[in-house]
């Protein structure tokens, strides 16, 4: 009896130390980094670098309007659990931002924390306002258009710093992100330049340019190489239309064209954010058809019955742009916004 006791007791105690040891053998894999950006092209850049060590969701959804965004208590709920916060800065969620971070409790987002992530830091600026600002200027962006990202080369400068801040919250995965990085970035450049210009001058040399802000220095060079390949991609697409002229609606495309050499001269807006009105429709497509311009660029959000008018008037076209990831149809990150 004694011995069974003896027996059973030991088989019971081995029972409960042999889960301890496949534990111990087994360390528990950490959750994915939870990260909350404002808008989706900041969600797509993060799954792009973070990989399957992220769980990325987007406030805004790709259709919307960012400027006029209405905050929800979904947005505080999704902030009380991430680990990481990022938004575009330059005053775009300014009328939301500060009293949503402040109401979520949760001190990693808090500004000058690691979990609080303003993706403009140490990017160009375009548009910036000298001097004092009131809103009889319309909606305007006093410190620097806020749609950097329509530019691909800020994509990747935004891609890098992600990178650096993925790996300073989970340090131990700094490799993974730098080579998701790093696969990210291979193929925007295939794309931007072609695939087999960027092979030809080499990915990594070529991202370095594009990032220190010597792209067109280096792509001229190798152009001139006998037998180089030829620009391709996104910029050799573009290269026959330099200069080309175009009307938008609102000022959405400073920073798109001036990397496709895109010339934008008016707008459907007579002032940022103020609809148009008649009297300012019937001069715009005076004004386009004195100049022979033909394009109007057309962001998902604006009313089209702007346009039509102005089309109807002018005899140009509408070109139907897409201003963030989800925008429109088939447009499902942040590559296929730049095509």
């Amino acid at each position: 009896m004694l011995v069974s006791r003896t027996f059973g007791a030991w088989r019971m105690g081995a029972l409960l130390v042999l889960p301890m040891g496949i534990l111990l053998a087994s360390p528990i894999a950490a959750k994915p980094l939870k990260v909350v950006a404002t808008g989706p092209d900041l969600a797509s850049l993060a799954r792009e670098v973070g990989g399957e060590e992220v769980s990325v969701e987007s406030l805004a959804k790709g259709p919307q309007d960012p400027h006029f965004l209405e905050a929800r208590p979904s947005f505080i709920r999704a902030l009380f659990r991430t680990d990481l916060f990022a938004y575009v800065g330059l005053a775009l969620e300014s009328a939301w931002l500060p009293p949503l971070i402040q109401n979520a409790r949760n001190t990693r987002v808090l500004p000058g924390q690691s979990g609080n992530f303003d993706a403009s830091e140490g990017l160009p600026r375009r548009g910036v306002i000298e001097g004092e600002v009131d809103r009889s200027a319309g909606d305007v962006h006093p410190y620097g258009s806020p749609h950097y990202l329509l530019d691909p080369v800020m994509g990747l400068h935004v891609a890098d710093a992600l990178r650096t801040r993925l790996a300073e919250l989970r340090p131990e995965k700094s490799a993974y992100f730098d080579a998701q990085y790093e696969d990210f970035a291979a193929r925007l450049l295939g794309a931007l330049v072609g695939a087999p210009l960027r092979d030809a001058i080499g990915a990594e040399k070529l991202r370095e340019a594009a990032l220190s802000g010597d792209l067109d220095a280096t792509l001229a060079p190798a152009a001139q190489v006998p037998g180089a390949p030829a620009l391709g991609g996104w910029l050799g697409r573009m290269a026959p239309h330099q200069g080309v002229k175009a009307v938008a609606d609102h000022d959405l495309w400073p920073h798109f064209a001036a990397r496709f050499g895109v010339d934008v001269v008016d707008f459907l807006e007579p002032k940022p954010g103020v609809a148009p009105t008649t009297r300012h429709l019937t001069a715009v497509a005076a004004r386009m058809r004195a100049q022979e311009i033909r394009l109007i660029l057309a962001a998902p959000y604006f009313r089209v019955r702007y346009a039509e008018k102005v089309t109807e008037a002018s005899g140009g076209v509408i070109v139907p742009m897409t201003h963030q990831v989800g925008g429109r149809k088939g447009v499902d990150d942040y590559l296929s916004m730049i095509e």
